[in-house]
Parts: C-alpha cells; sequence; structure tokens
C-alpha cells in the first residue's frame, strides 16, 4: 500500500468507509485518517493485544474528531538509544530502523539538512534537531489538502513493534475485534437513521473491550466525541471547504 499508494487512494474515493486494522504505526494512522477526512468518509481502526480490543470510529464530518484529536505521533519519529549508537548515515538509518525511503523521504532530509545548514549530523543533532524537522515536514504533507496525490507514502516511519510472541493476540481477540469494527460501523449507522435519537447525546466513538479467558466476560469503556480545537487535520479540512466557498 505505502508503494503503490494510488490504488488504495482511487478505491477510498468510492467508498463510504474504510476499516483499518493494520499494524503499521501511528503515521499510518495518521495518513489513512487525513485521506478519510480529505473525502468526508467513515474511518474505523481496530487493533487487538493480549485480551484487549481497541475500536475507535470517526465519522469524517467537518465537524467531528478525528483520529489525530486524541493521538499523538512523536514517538514514532524518536530512536533509542541502542538504536542510535549504531547512527552514522542518515539515509540508511532511517531505511534501517523505521523503513524510510522513496525519492520523496530523499528530498525530506534535503530540505532538513539544508534549512539545519547540518552536513552530517551527530547522534545528539540527529535526535533533537533533524528527526523534530523531519516530522513537522512529513505530517504537513500528510494533511488532507495533499494527501490524495502521492504515488507512495514511503517516506512515513513504520513503528517499532510490540514483542507479542508471549503476549501476543489470541484468535478469540483477533476474531472478536475484527467483527466489532463492522459492529462499530453499523451501530453508527443505525443512530443516524434511527429518527428517536436524540442528536445532542455524544455518540461514543471509542471502545476498549476485554476479554477474560478465565470466565468469557468482559468490559468496555469509551469517551464522548470532541474535537480537539487545536487538531491539524480537523483544521485544514476546514481551510479547504472554506477556500473552495
Amino acid at each position: 500500500m505505502l508503494l503503490a499508494y494510488v490504488e488504495p487512494v482511487e478505491i477510498a474515493k468510492k467508498s463510504t468507509v474504510i476499516f483499518n486494522n493494520i499494524d503499521y504505526g501511528a503515521i499510518f494512522d495518521y495518513a489513512v485518517n487525513s485521506l478519510c477526512k480529505s473525502l468526508g468518509i467513515i474511518y474505523v481502526s481496530g487493533s487487538t493485544y493480549a485480551n484487549n480490543i481497541d475500536i475507535c470510529l470517526y465519522s469524517g464530518l467537518l465537524n467531528d474528531p478525528c483520529w489525530t484529536c486524541s493521538n499523538l505521533t512523536h514517538d514514532s519519529f524518536k530512536f533509542t538509544n541502542q538504536e542510535l549508537e549504531h547512527f552514522n548515515d542518515i539515509r540508511s538509518f532511517l531505511k534501517e530502523n523505521a523503513l524510510i525511503s522513496g525519492e520523496k523521504c530523499q528530498s525530506i532530509i534535503e530540505e532538513c539538512i539544508n534549512e539545519l545548514n547540518i552536513v552530517l549530523p551527530s547522534q545528539s543533532e540527529f535526535s533533537t534537531l533533524f528527526m523534530p524537522l523531519y516530522q513537522k515536514k512529513v505530517l504537513q504533507l500528510l494533511l488532507p489538502q495533499s494527501i490524495q496525490n502521492y504515488q507512495s507514502i514511503e517516506f512515513i516511519p513504520k513503528d517499532r513493534s510490540f514483542p507479542t510472541r508471549t503476549v501476543g493476540s489470541w484468535i478469540g481477540v483477533c476474531l472478536s475485534g475484527s467483527c466489532l469494527i463492522v459492529n462499530t460501523w453499523i451501530k453508527y449507522i443505525m443512530k443516524n437513521k434511527n429518527s428517536t435519537f436524540d442528536i445532542n447525546k455524544p455518540f461514543h466513538n471509542w471502545i476498549q473491550i476485554n476479554l477474560s479467558m478465565f470466565d468469557g466476560s468482559y468490559y468496555t469503556t469509551g469517551f464522548p466525541n470532541e474535537q480537539d480545537p487545536n487538531c491539524p487535520i480537523c483544521s485544514n479540512a476546514k481551510q479547504m471547504v472554506k477556500q473552495d466557498s
């Protein structure tokens, strides 16, 4: 999908909802969320870990919140001290540790180097100066106004995987999560079509479920639908509408 990004964009343009169960990382989620917001379509993300299932639904509507309203991306652009011990070249390091590559990546790196006036940054400069600037540029490129325009999004980082060998999601949780992301979407559609539903009542767009391995029980939690006024994705989507009007 990162290489042939044009294809999923064209599919998304014909869709009313996107389900995301791909465990690539926060910036991939940020990008898919931005794509949905730019198209005004529903975005449902799901993840499972151990006995937990997290389901998030975002309407894609202009005044409703999006994934970015309640999630951070800083950690995706950070590296551990152990990883930084092997730092010598920006391009090779980013490709090896975050799977960042491609022509766009090269141009972003060059922009950062020129702006910082650093040819070969030290480990400290790479962490404190280069990566924050790289993050800023990447997130800017992924805003709704331009998210549909790329041939590839290889310039985004892949998060390090959790050590799931001993505590990974068991099949019951995985299957339940797959069903529940669709169930959440159906519930949202039914809510909108229910004429007796109180439109002022907040829709809980996030649900966490914990399945017990001992007695088969579960519990859920959630929070109301509230847009962050400082969210870059929502703000940019509103700017696009304002410019077109």
